[in-house]
Order: C-alpha cells, then sequence, then structure tokens
C-alpha cells in the first residue's frame, strides 16, 4: 500500500475553500449536534435520497443526517462548475471536540470516496492516518478500537486545503488541537468507484 493509494493534497482556491465553507455554515451547521462522539454526520443535498437512521442506506446503522434539498440549488456551488458533474450531492461531516477520535476504520462499502475540505479548527495537530491492516468484505462499516494505539502508516493533516481520501482503506482522524475540528466530506458521485478514478478526474481537472 503506498502513499498515493491513500489520500491526495488537492489544489483548490480560496474562493472554493471558503465557498464550501460558506454552504457548510449556512445549511448543516445549525442542525449539527453538540457531541458527534467520533462518528460522522451524514449530509444530504439531493432530492432522490431520503435518509432514515437504522434503516435503507443506513441497515445495521445508526447515523444522524441532514437532509437541505434547498442546497443544490445554492449559486454558492458555482466556483466548483468543472468539478460538479463528477461529485455527488452528499457528504459525510466529521466533528471532533478537543481529544476526540475516529478510531482505526473502514467505511461502508457504498459510500464513494471523497474529498474532505477544511471547515473550522483544521491544523496540523489534527491528524488523520492509515494503517496496512487486513479488510474483510463486509459491505458494513469496519472498526478497530485503539486500545493498543497502533502507528498509522502514513499521517497527514487538512488543514489548508481538502484532501482527497481512500475511505476504503484502514484509516483514522484525533484531534490533537485545543479547539472544535470539522471537515466536510464531499462524496465523488457512485460511478467514479475507485480511487484511481477520482485521482483522475481531479488531475484532469488541474485539482492535484
Amino acid at each position: 500500500m503506498e502513499q498515493s493509494d491513500c489520500f491526495v493534497k488537492c489544489k483548490f482556491t480560496d474562493l472554493q475553500l471558503d465557498s464550501l465553507r460558506q454552504i457548510y455554515f449556512k445549511y448543516f451547521h445549525n442542525d449539527m449536534p453538540a457531541k458527534c462522539n467520533g462518528t460522522g454526520i451524514i449530509a444530504i443535498w439531493d432530492r432522490n435520497i431520503e435518509w432514515s437512521p437504522g434503516k435503507g442506506l443506513d441497515i445495521n446503522h445508526n447515523h444522524f443526517g441532514i437532509t437541505k434539498y434547498q442546497c443544490a440549488d445554492d449559486p454558492l456551488w458555482e466556483p466548483f462548475g468543472p468539478l460538479l458533474p463528477y461529485m455527488s450531492k452528499t457528504a459525510v461531516i466529521s466533528k471532533l471536540s478537543y481529544g476526540d477520535q475516529m478510531y482505526p476504520h473502514v467505511d461502508r462499502a457504498w459510500r464513494p470516496n471523497a474529498i474532505y475540505m477544511p471547515i473550522v479548527g483544521c491544523s496540523d495537530q489534527c491528524e488523520s492516518g492509515y494503517y496496512d491492516f487486513p479488510i474483510s468484505d463486509s459491505i458494513n462499516r469496519q472498526v478497530q478500537v485503539n486500545r493498543s494505539n497502533p502507528q498509522p502508516l502514513y499521517r497527514y493533516a487538512i488543514d489548508d486545503n481538502g484532501y482527497l481520501t481512500n475511505v476504503h482503506l484502514w484509516h483514522s482522524v484525533k484531534n490533537n488541537g485545543q479547539q472544535e475540528r470539522i471537515s466536510f466530506g464531499w462524496n465523488f458521485s457512485a460511478k467514479h468507484n475507485t480511487f484511481n478514478m477520482c485521482k483522475d478526474v481531479l488531475a484532469n481537472l488541474d485539482l492535484i
């Protein structure tokens, strides 16, 4: 497993990064739970999707979701124009208080790979990592509680730009910073179902 199989730093402009932050605060921030306990929050603005915790796409899980269909028509998406045909209208928002962490995990098989964008509190003190653990063929989320404190094979921090991330390899996040950290994991469309396909899209758009 090479580092380039796990994550790649993007080259979004300040305008694009600011537009995404505005989208988050305009549509999703006020509905976020006070504590997320290391669990991602589902964000949806696709009118073809209805989210119900524990049912449908969330079967065998119980993830909180925020649905804001009006977000799809917001002009704030315009700076991403050439990228939009390749992206879905869904995301997973990662919110971690100081000291919180997402233990090493592999996301559900149906979730596309994602670009994680910094929102607030994203610094080099909020470390993400990838691990070389065996992966089962389960369609459900796989988790290893970090009792033995395994060391990541690769480390990085989503701080000054977005990162394309492979959600189907073992990865974790820990907030060692002094403030709450929120990042926005914008999903690719389902038809771009490999990490290399996602990298190719971003390379062709000169975004990596």
